[in-house]
């Protein structure tokens, strides 16, 4: 994961860090940050597929494009915001739409009527395009307190918090000393852009093990974090049972 600025890359990422992790500008072998140029220069493949006249939307990424005899304007903040709007026009062509499999209930406006989506081959729903299509795709980001495989001896009775696509992790900035902290699954909310002035911020129930009572956790997502000041983080959170 690429720190904010741009300027210092993890080479591998834990699921827990005591605060000595931390980025770096560069490796000796310095496989990362060529990656992040091959990835740019490759985005449109990774957002687009195509065979004949279908056109497969692979990733939800704000952009336009002309794929063929078809037109596509594509307006989002996915995976901070669950509307994507498509503006597609041109030529005939079937549209493929990607429905991420974490996302129970999507839903679909077709130039202003609801249309009921059904998961086809490999997790796409398709649409039969002709001339101007305005396609509203929604996907509800509920907030998940997961749990892991009881094989996993480390993460057993503890919880990691998904919203959407997004894994999150708890700091030691925003929550002080992380050992005597508990989450407490249910009632966690998603504020709007509390990080930065642009990224989400989850405040969920937690429990102070120390002090014996309950008090307010702030969980960011996990590609970001070791951007303010050190200290330690933790994915898997000991879950405190009421």
């Amino acid at each position: 994961a690429m720190s904010e600025d741009g300027s210092r890359y993890f080479y591998v990422n834990p699921l827990e860090s005591d605060g000595g992790h931390h980025r770096s500008g560069w490796f000796g072998c310095s496989c990362c940050p060529p990656n992040i140029a091959r990835l740019i220069a490759d985005l449109g493949e990774y957002i687009y597929g195509v065979d004949g006249k279908a056109v497969y939307i692979h990733q939800y990424i704000g952009c336009a494009a002309r794929i063929g005899a078809t037109d596509i304007e594509m307006d989002t903040d996915y995976p901070f915001e669950d509307t994507v709007r498509i503006k597609a026009s041109g030529g005939e062509a079937t549209l493929y739409f990607r429905l991420p499999s974490w996302c129970g209930s999507p839903s679909c406006v077709i130039n202003g009527k609801e249309t009921p989506l059904k998961k086809g081959k490999n997790g796409y729903v398709s649409l039969k395009h002709k001339g101007e299509s305005e396609i509203v795709l929604t996907f509800p980001m509920d907030i998940v307190f997961n749990t892991a495989h009881p094989a996993i001896e480390d993460d057993r009775n503890k919880l990691c918090v998904t919203c959407g696509p997004l894994v999150y992790c708890a700091e030691e900035t925003d929550n002080g000393r992380l050992d005597a902290l508990a989450v407490i699954k249910g009632g966690a909310v998603k504020t709007d852009k509390a990080l930065f002035g642009k990224y989400p911020v989850i405040r969920a129930r937690g429990f102070d093990l120390e002090e014996n009572k309950e008090r307010e956790l702030s969980l960011i997502p996990y590609y970001l974090w070791d951007n303010r000041e050190p200290g330690a983080m933790k994915v898997w959170i000991p879950e405190y049972k009421e």
